[in-house]
């Protein structure tokens, strides 16, 4: 059974990988060599494919199963974290690195919804019983 904090773990690795390296692409080098008009495509890219990857959770976990779908989500997710971070030191172009650093945030967002279905699914189908206890436990941590 999947634990509350494996679930707010996959939330809050998420959260790092969307908002993290954001904050400081804008004043980067690479950011200002790039301009604001591929900067803002970067920036996008994580949620846009976030939203266009909708239909693909759901196959994914009937065919792999709500665990194997979380480690593929974030395994994706740190795959494209970890290009994100290097993809400036091994390209030169600026057309390439923008390119790039976009398919690393969109791999990202993809990712992303692969991992939030699955803990949602693991949430709302197993545990019915439980729910409401773990709800009332975060609520009186906060």
């Amino acid at each position: 059974m999947l634990s509350l904090g494996c679930i707010l773990g996959v939330y809050l690795s998420l959260y790092i990988a969307l908002f993290m390296p954001m904050s400081f692409l804008p004043a980067s080098d690479t950011g200002l060599r790039l301009g604001p008009f591929a900067v803002g495509c970067i920036v996008s890219a994580y949620p846009a494919a976030t939203v266009l990857a909708t239909p693909v959770p759901p196959r994914c976990i009937g065919l792999l199963g709500i665990r194997n779908t979380i480690v593929l989500g974030l395994a994706l997710t740190a795959l494209a974290m970890a290009t994100f971070g290097s993809l400036p030191s091994v390209l030169a172009e600026d057309a390439g690195l923008a390119a790039g650093l976009v398919a690393c945030r969109a791999l990202g967002g993809f990712g992303a919804a692969l991992a939030e279905a699955a803990s949602l699914t693991a949430i709302s189908s197993g545990w019915e019983d439980e729910l409401d206890s773990a709800l009332s436990s975060v609520e009186g941590v906060t």
